[in-house]
């Protein structure tokens, strides 16, 4: 695999790396970037990987083994029961008010957030934003 990446990771040697798409480029190729991230990145960020500061595909492991894991932390887990029970019980507890649809700016500017013990945000795939506040 690493024959195989050298071979066909494009360099940057006399220009900088502008987006994420020559961020793909410069670690996988063409061939996998056009395969694997291109398409899949429109259909999540509806935008293309151009259109993405490089810093966005930066993040992504390319591996050169079998691990199918996203990172290389030793313990990683999923919610037990799955994400839809997990996400179920943290909106019908007492003590977490979440908002759906709600825009972070306004809601910062509206609100005094030292008042909150912890604010959490969550954008889920279906862009739909969350906004957990633990109260105590």
């Amino acid at each position: 695999m690493n024959i195989w990446l050298k071979e066909n990771q494009e360099t940057f040697e006399d220009k900088e790396i502008k987006n994420s798409e020559d961020m793909a480029l410069s670690r996988i190729g063409k061939q996998l970037y056009e395969k694997l991230i291109k398409d899949y990145t429109y259909k999540q960020w509806d935008k293309y990987p151009n259109e993405l500061d490089k810093s966005v595909l930066s993040r992504i492991p390319i591996r050169n083994n079998f691990d199918s894991r996203y990172f290389s932390d030793k313990y990683q887990a999923l919610p037990h029961k799955g994400y839809t029970h997990f996400i179920k019980q943290l909106i019908t507890n007492d003590l977490i008010e979440y908002k759906l649809n709600t825009d972070f700016e306004y809601f910062r500017e509206t609100n005094d957030l030292t008042q909150f013990k912890k604010l959490y945000i969550l954008v889920l795939l279906t862009d739909i934003l969350i906004i957990l506040i633990c109260q105590n």
